[in-house]
């Protein structure tokens, strides 16, 4: 049995319209290098939940992540997957839990992130394949 995974609501970020990209996760406080921002759960899915939800649910059109070090693809909750994308200068990134078969990510600072400060990271982007595919 898998183990259980206590969620604790965020307590230094909250979503708001950012302009010109929709909704974002900004700092309510400030946050420290290193910190953990959001511990949030994820659902694994099937090839034949991802093939339904590419081509034929409007759905969850934005929510399906690939995580490349797990190789399966997921849904996001809690913040997951409002946070916005930042190629050249995120202050955020996904760290995964040591043992795969958790099924939670966790949201870290990757550096002092202001009050006020949008919260981004990379998704993952290179300039020539997505490893994400944002629709």
């Amino acid at each position: 049995m898998p183990k259980k995974l206590t969620i604790t609501p965020p307590t230094k970020i909250k979503i708001v319209e950012i302009p010109g990209k929709g909704l974002g996760v900004i700092a309510t406080a400030d946050i420290k290098k290193g910190e953990n921002i959001e511990i949030f759960p994820v659902l694994f899915l099937s090839k034949k939940d991802v093939k339904y939800l590419d081509h034929e649910s409007d759905l969850l059109t934005f929510y399906p992540m690939y995580l490349q070090s797990y190789r399966k693809d997921c849904i996001m909750f809690g913040y997951g997957s409002i946070y916005n994308h930042d190629r050249k200068n995120p202050n955020a990134d996904i760290f995964y839990p040591k043992n795969k078969t958790d099924r939670y990510l966790i949201m870290r600072a990757l550096k002092k992130i202001s009050k006020g400060e949008e919260v981004v990271y990379d998704y993952g982007y290179d300039g020539k394949q997505e490893f994400l595919d944002l629709k």
